[in-house]
């Protein structure tokens, strides 16, 4: 097939799974796509333009290609803050209006059966006993492939990097070196195909809906579209959970966007909006806040024994550390990420910032196989993959090594703080943060963070202060980058304005001390 036709039955394969699937495809899922094709053209045989009308009259052969497009990377009770939350806060406000009937929770999305289990986890710990007769717990996804496993609930040991060998010894069962959840609880999540463009057929709605790190595959119309249809899948008065590097970007007129305890979700209806809440604020469909490293533990009170760990090193992803000695890349791999430093250096940061780890940790392995790395940029964005992956001592040695290069390194400063922060070394964030707006006052993200914590200390002329400094910059110029040379934007400058300006509302008339 010459380069103009492999060309346009590439666009037009990317068309039908838009119109299937909603999928964008660009940048790195492009790339996905385009090796997608050529693998299963060969394996199923297909010539020149067999393939592609192959796709159109064959729905199993379009399913199998859709699988190869998304990154189905989760782990057990990610971004625990909103389990704790739909624990501790969500769960007791909806059993107040069920009217004696069970909850319906599901996971859409759901990929691998993580996270509802997750959830069913949570709910036993906080209801022993009595969790099985009130709440009814589904997960749904396009994948066949991904439902398969989340059926199996089969795990190796990196989905558990977040979790202590305590629960993983609790809930499952070793086999191999793999672990099997119980049975009793495996058959309590019910797993069923769902693509989130086609209009929804279900027949009870559902009272929580998770739909988490999924979003970013979606351009603003698909997403309304799917929003529009998890709308009409939910109860009258119910919540819906997304992930904090989402929330923000689809507020976008379907629900109502309220905050509790710093952290954002959306609400349908009345009944179930907590007492106080920050006004909805309209976020540009394109922005979105960054994931955030689950905390060190969950709160007892809440979950009882389930407490989190450090991640444990696993075969699967391990921490890579400089120096290095020099690695041949692996001849498997399905993508090349590195031509040279400065398109390997591109590919990693744009991987990081796309959430595809194992994609990401494959090009800096390229990255300092070309040579042992020293390069700033490169040290910084391990350092950022090793600390959202919570490989602590890894993440300290490459911060290390930016700072020995450049002591004042912006990015360098600013990932040792949240590193502190996820960790709960509060006073050593605090410190960190401080030290890093004396040295580049023009650091909005820092500014954010630091009012932050005045604001959980209940500081608010501080906390207006680095509040004042953030809608100032970022009125300013709302394209600024926070004195970072190397990171993905670290906070979305839009929402962080208009976050920041409901903060400062709120302070307004619940400041003390002043």
């Amino acid at each position: 097939m010459s380069n103009a036709a492999a060309h346009q039955e590439l666009e037009a394969i990317k068309t039908l799974i838009y119109q299937h699937a909603g999928l964008l495809l660009e940048g790195l899922a492009a790339a996905r796509l385009s090796t997608a094709v050529q693998r299963l053209r060969q394996q199923h045989a297909c010539g020149r333009g067999d393939y592609w009308r192959r796709l159109q009259q064959e729905p199993d052969l379009l399913q199998e290609l859709i699988s190869q497009l998304t990154v189905n990377e989760t782990y057990f009770f990610r971004e625990v803050e909103y389990i704790r939350l739909f624990i501790d806060q969500l769960i007791p406000r909806v059993l107040a209006q069920a009217e004696h009937r069970p909850l319906r929770i599901l996971s859409a999305g759901c990929s691998s059966g993580e996270e509802a289990y997750s959830l069913l986890l949570a709910l036993h710990e906080a209801y022993p006993g009595s969790a099985r007769s009130l709440f009814h717990v589904a997960g749904g996804d396009i994948d066949q492939q991904v439902l398969a496993k989340a059926r199996q609930a089969r795990y190796a040991p990196f989905s558990f990097r977040g979790v202590s060998a305590a629960v993983q010894q609790r809930y499952f069962q070793p086999q191999g070196s793999y672990w099997q959840l119980l049975d009793q609880l495996k058959q309590q999540v019910v797993f069923f195909e769902l693509n989130l463009v086609a209009p929804p057929q279900i027949t009870q709605p559902y009272d929580v809906v998770f739909f988490r790190n999924v979003s970013i595959y979606f351009d603003a119309p698909t997403r309304h579209k799917i929003l529009r249809h998890l709308s009409q899948m939910m109860a009258p008065n119910s919540l819906l959970i997304m992930g904090s590097s989402e929330t923000l970007g689809n507020d976008l007129g379907v629900f109502s966007l309220v905050e509790e305890q710093g952290l954002y979700y959306f609400v349908q209806g009345q009944a179930l909006r907590p007492a106080l809440t920050t006004a909805a604020i309209t976020a540009p469909a394109q922005t979105q806040l960054p994931t955030r490293v689950s905390s060190a533990h969950l709160d007892a009170a809440a979950l009882g024994v389930i407490t989190l760990a450090q991640p444990q090193s696993q075969p699967q992803s391990q921490p890579i550390r400089p120096p290095i000695a020099k690695m041949e890349p692996s001849p498997a791999a399905p993508y090349s990420c590195t031509v040279d430093l400065k398109t390997g250096r591109h590919a990693l940061r744009e991987a990081i910032q796309q959430e595809a780890w194992g994609l990401a940790r494959q090009c800096l392995q390229e990255l300092i196989s070309i040579e042992p790395c020293q390069d700033l940029g490169v040290a910084v964005l391990a350092a950022w993959l090793e600390a959202q992956n919570q490989h602590w001592d890894a993440a300290q040695t490459w911060l290390d090594q930016v700072l020995e290069q450049q002591p004042w390194s912006v990015d360098g400063l600013f990932i040792q703080a949240l590193v502190y922060r996820w960790q709960e070394r509060t006073a050593e964030a605090e410190q960190q943060l401080k030290q890093l707006v004396y040295i580049q006052p023009e650091c909005w993200p820092a500014q954010y963070y630091l009012a932050e914590v005045y604001r959980q200390r209940q500081q608010w002329p501080a906390a207006r202060r680095a509040l004042h400094c953030v809608v100032r910059l970022l009125k300013a110029d709302p394209a600024h980058l926070g004195g970072f040379s190397w990171l993905p934007p670290a906070l979305p400058a839009g929402d962080v304005l208009r976050l920041s300006q409901a903060q400062l509302n709120q302070l307004s008339s619940t400041a003390r001390g002043d």
